[in-house]
């Protein structure tokens, strides 16, 4: 995607305001809501943050801002906030990529394991819960059965009973995990592709 082609994919769903994002490095998303008409400043100098009020970023009060610069290929809707879309952005301060930025550090890990001949794969593991709403507005978990302070994932019953659920009242929010689930692909000499065993990262 172009600049004239994001201005005009913005345009033509009425998007007032862009969420600038980055991920800290535990996990939790950050944003600022920039006005669509500063769009293109995120993608020159970055949305600017004060980089020592966000816990791991290493940084002091005199530092300079930790700058978020929106990558285009990112952009999208926020289909649940009319009017809104988000970028993911690259950390920069002083104009170069931030040795403490999740995305930059993860660039640098995918070169060095590529300098192996090896591929990393990542997966997210999204958890949710089926609500229905009741008529004066406070929800309640759509399984009236589901009783349990914490839920048995061994236990297909549930997933079966949820399933018998009308999705028309109901609402299911999703719970990302900080967890990911990384496998290590090399390739044999004889070509063929050799898996090393999961390695499960909380």
């Amino acid at each position: 995607m172009t600049r004239d082609q994001a201005k005009s994919f913005l345009e033509e769903n009425q998007v007032k305001f862009v969420l600038a994002q980055f991920v800290d490095i535990h996990g939790v998303a950050k944003t600022k809501s920039v006005p669509v008409s500063h769009f293109e400043d995120i993608l020159n100098d970055g949305a600017g943050f004060a980089g020592f009020a966000v816990w791991g970023l290493g940084q002091e009060p005199h530092d300079p801002d930790f700058m978020a610069v929106g990558d285009l290929s990112t952009l999208s809707l926020i289909p649940w906030q009319p009017g809104y879309a988000r970028v993911v952005c690259n950390g920069r301060v002083r104009g170069q990529p931030y040795r403490y930025d999740t995305r930059y550090i993860l660039e640098q890990q995918i070169n060095r394991l590529s300098e192996r001949g090896w591929t990393l794969n990542t997966g997210l593991e999204p958890e949710f819960m089926l609500l229905v709403k009741n008529p004066d507005g406070s929800l309640r978990p759509a399984d009236d059965s589901d009783t349990l302070d914490k839920i048995s994932l061994a236990t297909t019953t549930r997933d079966s009973r949820a399933a018998g659920v009308s999705w028309k009242n109901s609402w299911v929010l999703f719970k990302p995990r900080a967890s990911t689930f990384i496998r290590l692909i090399t390739r044999t000499p004889m070509g063929s592709l050799r898996s090393t065993s999961p390695i499960r990262r909380r």
